[in-house]
């Protein structure tokens, strides 16, 4: 089991330690047990019980503890923190070579996403063009982060693309038609 491992990790620690002379040597009966636990579990079938070890010199008792932390919960209902971005380049972002892949990671450097593309406005190909930008992103980011950190990530594009920044408890829970709309990716 994994617990058998983890003592024969200890036990193979120890003895290193033995041999380089930075603690006192390891009790070999200790260390029979433990192979001896490793052969059955090689083998197949159970291990038997663990040898209990004695105390050691500093008294250590095991204590069990809570992990809960002393935040208050949120409430139930409370709306979710982050931000609801949904922005649509036009062909000038990407005549000035800017990339909306390269918004979306620095998006999701400021924590998890959930991205959505509305590619509806998407012409036939007869008709497309290369000046106009017909996709629309739509990313829930949910992080606790700040609007101006937002903004900063369009701050050499915002001029080139229709942006939309709303809390998230704010922004419509409402995307896209599901045809319209794809999860791109969630971080």
């Amino acid at each position: 089991t994994i617990k058998t491992l983890l003592r024969a990790s200890d036990v193979l620690a120890d003895h290193i330690q033995a041999a380089q002379g930075l603690i006192p040597p390891v009790d070999e009966a200790r260390s029979a047990a433990l192979v001896g636990e490793l052969e059955v579990l090689t083998h197949g079938g159970e291990a038997p019980p663990p040898v209990m070890e004695e105390d050691d010199d500093f008294g250590f008792t095991p204590m069990a503890f809570d992990m809960a932390l002393d935040e208050p919960a949120a409430p139930m209902g409370a709306a979710p923190a982050g931000w609801r971005i949904v922005f649509r380049p036009m062909g000038r972002m990407y005549a000035n070579a800017n990339e909306a892949g390269l918004l979306l990671r620095e998006l999701g450097r400021l924590g998890p996403t959930q991205v959505n593309l509305d590619d509806s406005a998407v012409p036939t190909l007869d008709a497309l063009s290369v000046e106009d930008g017909c996709l629309t992103w739509t990313v829930d980011l949910s992080a606790d982060v700040d609007e101006a950190e937002v903004r900063e990530v369009f701050d050499f594009v915002e001029s080139d693309c229709d942006l939309t920044i709303t809390p998230l408890g704010e922004a419509s829970d409402a995307v896209p038609d599901a045809s319209a709309a794809a999860v791109v990716f969630e971080d």
